[in-house]
């Protein structure tokens, strides 16, 4: 039972709502975390809080690798064009920032917490990793040395690593402005 010794709590925080708030979240509907309390091990008996830190790892997983999987498409289809490939990599790091913001949530412990925050950020450093070994493959494969320089270098502008820089750094992603009205946004080349 995820109730707080002796103590009612403010905001739900059971076993099934949780589960059916990650349920949601993980194929990226809309899932309200406002409306559940802090989660604490001691509330959970231990095969229980164990089947619970699962759920949120793969909930966590599951729309990392759907993040990943429209990564894939976006950049294919954006291969030819160094500007669509910047753009599809930004906003790809767009889709990060729902499944770093989960990981780093201050209702999770902070074990589970450190622990979700270090599983999303190594990933993101392995796929940057991988893309720019890639692009430098294409050298190797007699591509143009300029195009691959040009690619390696929107990777490295539009690092998909940046999403675990501006939270460490405490700073915000992009938002859209509160009153509605778009933003344009400029991409570096």
């Amino acid at each position: 039972m995820a109730l707080r010794r002796g103590k009612p709590a403010a905001r739900h925080g059971t076993y099934d709502e949780w589960a059916a708030f990650l349920d949601l979240w993980s194929r990226g509907e809309p899932a309200d975390l406002s409306a559940l309390a802090p989660l604490h091990a001691e509330d959970f008996q231990g095969e229980t809080w164990s089947r619970l830190t699962n759920r949120i790892i793969d909930a966590v997983n599951r729309r990392f690798e759907a993040w990943q999987a429209a990564l894939v498409r976006a950049t294919g289809a954006a291969a030819a064009d160094e500007f669509e490939y910047g753009r599809a990599l930004q906003q790809s790091r767009d889709g990060l920032r729902p499944i770093r913001d989960l990981a780093g949530n201050e209702l999770f412990p902070a074990d589970l917490r450190e622990n979700l925050t270090k599983i999303v950020d190594n990933k993101l450093r392995d796929i940057q990793q991988q893309l720019e070994d890639g692009t430098e493959r294409m050298r190797d494969r007699g591509d143009s040395i300029r195009m691959a320089e040009r690619r390696l270098h929107t990777l490295r502008s539009n690092a998909l690593t940046a999403v675990t820089t501006q939270a460490q750094q405490g700073r915000p992603g992009w938002n859209p402005p509160a009153d509605g009205t778009s933003r344009k946004r400029i991409i570096q080349r």
